[in-house]
Parts: structure tokens; C-alpha cells; sequence
């Protein structure tokens, strides 16, 4: 934030400060009311998104069409893992008319096979 050209546009604009608007209140939240929210924890898998910035920086990636494929790659799998997150969140929150009891739960992982299975 302090060394971006445009403040409010990264305030404002950025995905990653998104991620921190998502994930960071939750976890405090949980913390005072002594209480487990999964909450939009699920954003955090969007820093997935820096792979290919960061393989270029370090010149493993060198022509444009490895770095198209691998921004592609990249957000495939950030729109996907997220979705798993999205479902496990629906999922796991219990049911708003019977006191949010859940008669069972399913692991992120299972999400994500649902998520393979359903796309197939």
C-alpha cells in the first residue's frame, strides 16, 4: 500500500486486498465471540493467482505463450479450489431453522471431488 502509485485504486481495486477484507475480519470475529466461522476463508486461495508473476521473475517462465498458459492454469484452479471453498462453506453452516446443527459434515477435500465428479 505505501509504495503503490495509486492509493485508492489499490485500496480499492486490488484482489488481494479483497482476500484481506474477506479473511482477515472473520478470524477476529471468531476470536471475540468464542465461536468457529468458516467464514471466506476460501479467498485466501486467490494468491495462487502470483504463480506465474513469480516463475517469471525468476526467468523460469521466458516466452508469452508459457506465461499465457500458466495464467490460465492458475486462475482454473483459483475459480475452482474457491468454488470447493464456496460449497464447503454452504455446506458445513448448518441449517439456519433447526439451531444451525448439521447432520454431517463434509471435508474441503470432498468438495473438491464433488466439484471434479460434477464438472465431468
Amino acid at each position: 500500500f505505501v509504495a503503490a502509485q495509486d492509493k485508492l485504486r489499490f485500496w480499492c481495486l486490488d484482489v488481494h486486498s479483497w482476500v484481506d477484507y474477506f479473511t482477515i475480519p472473520p478470524s477476529f470475529t471468531a476470536i471475540v465471540l468464542g465461536r468457529n466461522w468458516i467464514g471466506m476463508r476460501f479467498f485466501r486461495i486467490a494468491r495462487i493467482m502470483n504463480i506465474p508473476d513469480i516463475l517469471q521473475f525468476l526467468h523460469i517462465l521466458r516466452s508469452s505463450n508459457s506465461i499465457r498458459l500458466t495464467r490460465m492454469l492458475c486462475l482454473l484452479f483459483t475459480v475452482w479450489l474457491s468454488a470447493a471453498g464456496f460449497v464447503h462453506l454452504v455446506e458445513n453452516s448448518g441449517d439456519f431453522f433447526n439451531n444451525y446443527s448439521n447432520s454431517q459434515s463434509i471435508t474441503y477435500f470432498q468438495c473438491v471431488y464433488f466439484l471434479i465428479v460434477t464438472m465431468r
